[in-house]
């Protein structure tokens, strides 16, 4: 692993560059009626990382996001917790954008909260 050498990184935190939404989340999609499949994957979830992943479309739904628009999102359990999302919206590749931060129980309620403050 030679061509590692000399190989600079930084680690960012969320809030310096709010991640895209359902960035590092795996999801596995399987036919409704495969009843065996859907018992081995129950095995498998990650109720939390289900419910982050919720929260971050639930935020990008309410912004009719898509491709083009730069928005971000974080969702994530705190270890209190609580539940922490990070919100990013901008209203082009050429604006700087805002980033804020909302703490609560429900994650779903602060995507809508970020929503509904940071939507023009």
């Amino acid at each position: 692993m030679d061509y590692l050498k000399g190989l600079h990184t930084l680690m960012l935190e969320a809030e310096v560059c709010v991640p895209a939404i359902g960035q590092g989340i795996m999801a596995v999609q399987c036919r409704e009626d495969d009843k065996e499949l859907i018992e081995l994957l129950r095995g498998i979830n990650n109720e939390a990382a289900s419910l982050a992943c919720l929260t971050e479309r639930s935020f990008l739904h309410r912004a009719n996001g898509n491709c083009d628009l730069p928005i971000g999102g974080y969702a994530h359990r705190l270890d209190d917790g609580k539940w922490e999302f990070l919100a990013f919206l901008a209203e082009s590749i050429d604006e700087p954008g805002i980033t804020k931060r909302y703490v609560g129980n429900d994650p779903l309620k602060l995507a809508e909260t970020a929503a509904d403050e940071l939507l023009p």
